[in-house]
């Protein structure tokens, strides 16, 4: 399986920050958007990753996580009719949003993932 909801700990720092060892950093956008850069190899098809991540997000999984579709006059998210090569095979761009108890909707942090393929998997 691509991804699988899980029982997870809260995301964040969670409804009261003060309880979380080193949840007193925070970021105050010094990058535009978060700063975490995160690359991961999977066996599965971009077609398959995208469906999953989309699902995942869409379903909530704990009530903070969201699909954020682009909207007109933005591409969607496949990239494929664009025959992007350089500087990887890039099939899908996918948006999403995470709510913390602080900052939510229009203030949550946005995720941007991208899929490209990769031999016969994929990397996102």
């Amino acid at each position: 399986t691509v991804a699988t909801e899980q029982a997870t700990a809260p995301s964040i720092c969670g409804d009261d920050p003060t309880k979380v060892p080193d949840c007193n950093h925070p970021d105050l956008g010094s990058c535009g958007n978060a700063c975490c850069v995160v690359e991961v190899s999977l066996p599965a098809a971009p077609t398959e990753v995208y469906a999953r991540l989309k699902e995942v997000l869409s379903s909530g999984m704990d009530g903070t996580f969201e699909y954020v579709t682009g909207g007109d006059p933005n591409p969607g998210d496949d990239l494929r009719p664009y025959n992007i090569s350089q500087p990887k095979p890039f099939q899908f761009i996918v948006q999403g949003r995470h709510n913390a108890p602080q900052y939510k909707g229009e203030d949550g942090d946005i995720l941007d993932f991208n899929i490209a393929a990769r031999g016969s998997g994929s990397s996102l």
